[in-house]
């Protein structure tokens, strides 16, 4: 009889100490795995808890992190997703979703993360450049404006907010607003080369070409070797109809391809006004 007890106890033991099964075990063997950085075994007893409950948060959240962790950032994202979607409104959730979106350059997820952390509480002035990087990444110009301005209203002395504020307006279609916006900065900070470079850009899609002009010839003639302003110049004086500015505008354009070497846009004017004025005209 004592060695038949003395079976069943051996046999009952190694019974205990095989793989997990249940849900708790696999849990507990998963988070057990991950807290010793075993990231692959516990993606395997995480995902086997998942099957048998596939709406868990700590199972999805985990399994999300383990990916994260070995820079699997898309799959990461696919199970934080997954626990987004059942539980919107967890902090812990949309911070890894975050992380993890940004790393796959998911950058739609990320910003929808972001703004689901300031809706639980963090200070937006805390994420407004972020938020407007992210809307510009997917090509959400509206809301990128809209958070350029938030921070030109905050910080009225940082330059470059008048410059992210004037070229999403430009963006938008509102070339008067960009202006209005360039000339402010003009004003409050004197005509830095930036600010007069995208006021003559507006000024030039606004078709008001003799403005412009003005504008490129000026800091053309600050930076001689400037590429950009010798194509910019070069590009309002072919949009004018005076014949010598034309022809200007043809070797303004000569002059950058010989700097840049070939260039679709720079070649094809070249071409046409080529065809107006000859190849031997200078």
């Amino acid at each position: 009889m004592r060695k038949l007890l003395f079976v069943l106890t051996v046999t009952m033991m190694i019974s205990c100490a095989g793989e997990p099964e249940t849900f708790d075990e696999l849990v507990k063997a998963g988070e057990r795995s991950f807290i010793s950085g075993d990231y692959f075994k516990a993606r395997g007893y995480l995902s086997g808890a998942l099957k048998q409950k596939p709406s868990d948060r700590q199972v999805l959240y985990l399994l999300g992190l383990t990916y994260s962790r070995e820079s699997m950032y898309d799959s990461a994202a696919f199970y934080l997703g997954r626990a987004d979607i059942l539980y919107p409104a967890d902090r812990e959730i949309n911070v890894a979703l975050y992380e993890a979106a940004l790393n796959c350059e998911d950058f739609e997820t990320a910003r929808k993360a972001l703004r689901a952390l300031i809706a639980a509480g963090d200070p937006i002035d805390n994420h407004l450049e972020t938020l407007a990087k992210l809307s510009l990444e997917i090509k959400d110009i509206s809301f990128a404006h809209y958070y350029y301005r938030q921070l030109l209203e905050r910080e009225p002395d940082n330059p470059n907010r008048y410059v992210q504020v004037g070229n999403t307006a430009a963006d938008l279609g509102s070339l008067s607003v960009a202006i209005e916006i360039v000339d402010s900065a003009i004003e409050k900070f004197g005509p830095n080369e930036s600010f007069l470079a995208n006021k003559g850009a507006y000024l030039a899609a606004q078709r008001k070409y003799s403005e412009a002009e003005r504008i490129f010839r000026s800091l053309l003639a600050d930076d001689t070797a400037a590429v950009a302003y010798q194509l910019n110049l070069a590009s309002v004086l072919a949009e004018q109809d005076k014949r010598a500015k034309r022809q200007e505008a043809l070797k303004l354009f000569r002059e950058v391809r010989a700097t840049l070497g070939a260039h679709r846009l720079v070649d094809s004017t070249i071409q046409v006004l080529e065809a107006e004025f000859g190849k031997s005209s200078d």
